[in-house]
């Protein structure tokens, strides 16, 4: 039986570090089915093993309790054609996957799509140069004489939520960056190009920072006066989870 409710978004956190049982990790590498033993097997870092492993077992744990699955390792993911997986079955949850050094985060609805995107915002990147390359033109303006600090927290607020709404699309990075922008104040809007066929009152948004390193922007396709639920726990999959805060920058 699905135990979530309509107008509800679980996010679902795991630190990698605090995952260091190796028992527990061979557990989590007998529960993948064939395509993710391939794409494991692909990997070469250990570091990305490790977080690909357990991205995978988070879903794999998570959904099967909420449908009543006892055996996480017997569901069985489909893809669409942009390769976003789903479950096959009617009425059952909607998800979403990201990752970003060492911070794996589930997000689960009941009957809505939803996308998300966590970074680590304290990583090196030429936020200046690629919002002039890939973003909205009114986008890269406002990045016009912003110092250091508030143009990398102005890169990361667009560029998650460029990825979370292209997850909940369905289409990932196939969509091009500058086909679609945002505007941000105490909420977030979205407006599109004549290239897409999209309505920016199908969609709804919400950022959050996390622990001052990440930021974790969440996008579901449903109207923006919705009134969601969210909550959000952290833990470790198959051993359990505990209710956290998480620290909402929008809406403000």
């Amino acid at each position: 039986m699905l135990n979530i409710c309509s107008k509800s978004i679980q996010l679902w956190l795991v630190h990698e570090k605090d995952i260091l049982d190796q028992h527990l990790l061979d557990h989590y590498h007998g529960l993948l089915d064939e395509r993710e033993l391939r794409r494991y097997d692909r990997l070469r870092l250990v570091r990305d093993k490790k977080q690909f492993l357990i991205t995978q077992v988070l879903a794999r744990t998570v959904l099967a309790s909420l449908i009543g699955e006892h055996d996480p390792g017997a569901i069985r993911f489909e893809r669409n054609p942009y390769g976003k997986p789903f479950l096959p079955k009617s009425n059952q949850p909607r998800f979403n996957l990201t990752n970003s050094n060492g911070l794996v985060v589930l997000a689960v609805t009941a009957d809505v799509e939803v996308g998300i995107d966590v970074e680590y915002t304290m990583r090196k990147a030429a936020c200046l140069q690629l919002a002039r390359r890939y973003f909205a033109e009114d986008e890269a303006a406002t990045f016009v004489k912003l110092e250091e600090a508030a143009l990398r927290d102005r890169f990361f607020d667009y560029w998650t939520l460029k990825e979370a709404w292209l997850k909940a699309y369905g289409t990932g990075l196939r969509t091009p960056l500058n086909h679609f922008g945002f505007t941000l104040s105490e909420k977030v809007e979205i407006s599109f190009t004549s290239n897409l066929r999209a309505s920016p009152d199908e969609w709804t948004f919400w950022q959050f920072d996390i622990q001052e390193a990440f930021r974790l922007s969440v996008c579901v396709n449903d109207k923006p006066d919705s009134d969601y639920t969210i909550s959000a726990v952290e833990g470790i999959p198959g051993q359990g989870f505990s209710p956290i805060e998480l620290v909402q920058r929008r809406p403000a």
